[in-house]
């Protein structure tokens, strides 16, 4: 047994070894060393596999049927197979990690540390990869989170090699990129309800103009005041007026 001598104390070094985090390929499940597969069928179901190379649960397209064993309906179930359930993302600053990478996703990016999102955290291969439509050729509605203008958009995904900015729904993007999925007001929705709230000022204003206007007019000319009022007893006078002219 290998041991080492630290400070004057001994100490076992193959024990120490069993405390490391790191994940013993020899103790994973068979259906862990399985490859990815895909399938046949033509289907869409998000899914997970251990990547016995890299150590990771990494969600992939399945096809819905002849899979193997490295099948896992959620991350969760991929991880506490595995053993890795400590290594499962976690949301990292931009402070630390978007310097780094927004250089390569275009020029017009390197400016954007300085807006508001340099406080956001979020994971970037959730959130500022770009939209991959892949090589299949089905299409299907999806929601990718876009860095520069800091909104969810569409785009049609082909079914297969897609990244993890790839979202069923508009909600899951907000929240997993921003934090704030339970808010409804997206930016669009803002832009509407200022608009509606201009119109609205714009027709009081002119409603207003309009009611001056006749009360003016009803001013400048009291025969078309609302106060007069032309009575049936006025008709008789006018008709029996008439008839002693005749």
């Amino acid at each position: 047994m290998a041991h080492l001598k630290a400070t004057g104390h001994e100490i076992d070094f193959e024990a120490s070894l069993k405390l490391l985090p790191s994940t013993n390929l020899s103790l994973l499940s068979d259906r862990c060393h399985s490859p990815k597969t895909v399938g046949p069928c033509r289907a869409s179901f998000h899914r997970w596999w251990y990547n016995a190379t890299s150590q990771l649960c990494q969600k992939f397209i399945f096809g819905g049927c002849k899979s193997n064993a490295n099948n896992f309906i959620s991350e969760q179930d991929c991880g506490l197979e595995a053993g890795v359930s400590e290594n499962l993302p976690t949301k990292t600053g931009l402070a630390s990690e978007v310097r780094g990478l927004l250089p390569s996703l275009g020029p017009g990016l390197s400016s954007f540390l300085q807006g508001p999102l340099r406080t956001i955290s979020f994971p970037l291969e959730f959130c500022a990869a770009p939209r991959v439509v892949g090589p299949c050729r089905a299409s299907f509605l999806r929601w990718y989170f876009d860095l520069e203008s800091r909104m969810c958009k569409t785009f049609i995904y082909g079914g297969c090699h897609g990244n993890k900015n790839n979202y069923l729904f508009e909600e899951h993007c907000w929240s997993q990129c921003t934090g704030d999925g339970g808010n409804t007001c997206r930016p669009s929705q803002t832009a509407a309800m200022v608009l509606a709230v201009l119109l609205a000022i714009l027709v009081t204003i002119l409603l207003g103009s309009m009611g001056v206007f006749f009360v003016k007019i009803c001013r400048k000319n009291p025969e078309l005041s609302v106060g007069t009022v032309w009575s049936t007893l006025d008709d008789k006078e006018y008709l029996m007026s008439n008839a002693y002219t005749l």
